[in-house]
């Protein structure tokens, strides 16, 4: 939460490590399968998309297309030694898009800093920063996450209630 409020350093830190996390587990689900993907370059993608996101935006459209090529290089280079398979290709593309660059656009969401068109800004707690470090990018992020777990609840309560 904290990290979701300051935004920065602290989202993009937080969010790289999230993603690594989950990469790790993804691939280490892949594994069980047989399959071994590109978990290095997924990895590493993991922890330089948000960096990116934060700091330098206009670069992140060329990061899908560079990292997606490389794992597909690596990955031919790779089948001189090992069957690769397009299970492989498909698990380490998913892993890079899913994993790596839709959450960092969670860092470029929440750096949008226009906000004059809140109505509840001055209600702003100073705690909290006050009415200047509340801006459209935070009220989004956070409009966005409540969105999610609503859905996600409702799903779970119509699914325990309704479902068979």
């Amino acid at each position: 939460v904290t990290a979701a409020l300051t935004g920065s350093y602290p989202l993009t830190l937080v969010l790289g490590l999230t993603q690594l996390i989950a990469v790790r587990e993804y691939f280490g689900m892949v594994s069980l399968k047989g399959q071994a993907g590109a978990t290095t370059i997924c990895s590493a993608c993991c922890l330089i998309f948000p960096l990116v996101a934060q700091y330098a935006p206009y670069r992140m459209s060329l990061m899908l297309p560079m990292a997606a090529t490389t794992i597909c290089v690596y990955l031919v280079l790779r089948s001189s030694l090992l069957k690769q398979t397009l299970f492989t290709f498909s698990t380490a593309i998913f892993g890079l898009f899913y994993l790596a660059y839709l959450p960092s656009f969670w860092v470029r969401l929440r750096g949008i800093d226009f906000a004059s068109g809140l109505p509840f800004q001055a209600l702003w707690p100073s705690v909290l920063g006050g009415p200047q470090h509340l801006t459209m990018g935070l009220a989004m992020f956070v409009g966005t996450v409540l969105c999610i777990i609503m859905a996600d609840v409702g799903g779970y309560v119509v699914g325990k209630n309704f479902g068979r």
